[in-house]
């Protein structure tokens, strides 16, 4: 009787290298599908940005819940969800908006360029390797 499962070592080769690197740059970080690719330079100006918009989110977003614990503990808002909910929402359309917006779409502009850029020259390795196997290097011949 057959194996009906396939042979795990079938699924290797499945995964090319432009997708690998695409799928790295999505689902863990900007920039991490272009250090696989061994492109630091790019890898490290994406993730850069993207380390750096997130701390500034973090920070600003950590900057306002300290703000609401104090007043919530010095009782000028009422303990009420709905309350508190409204004071977050006015908070975060206030004067914080640009904090919040400017770094927000600038890590979506670089998951969206590491994803497309990782796989574009993922894509072009493959070409250029394809292009090596399919012409193989001719020797020189001896002058005579």
């Amino acid at each position: 009787m057959a194996d009906p499962l396939p042979h795990p070592e079938a699924f290797i080769y499945i995964m090319n290298k432009s997708l690998k690197a695409a799928l790295l740059s999505a689902l863990i970080l900007p920039g991490v599908g272009h250090f696989w690719l061994k492109k630091p330079l790019q890898g490290t100006l994406l993730t850069g940005i993207t380390l750096v918009c997130l701390y500034v989110l973090l920070n600003t977003v950590v900057d306002i819940a300290q703000r609401l614990s104090i007043q919530i503990q010095s009782g000028a808002i009422p303990v009420d969800i709905t309350t508190i909910g409204e004071r977050v929402s006015q908070q975060l359309a206030g004067s914080n908006a640009q904090l919040i917006n400017i770094p927000t779409l600038l890590i979506v502009i670089c998951w969206v360029v590491g994803v497309l850029d990782s796989f574009r020259i993922g894509r072009s390795e493959e070409k250029t390797n394809a292009l090596a196997v399919k012409q193989p290097i001719k020797p020189n011949k001896p002058a005579a």
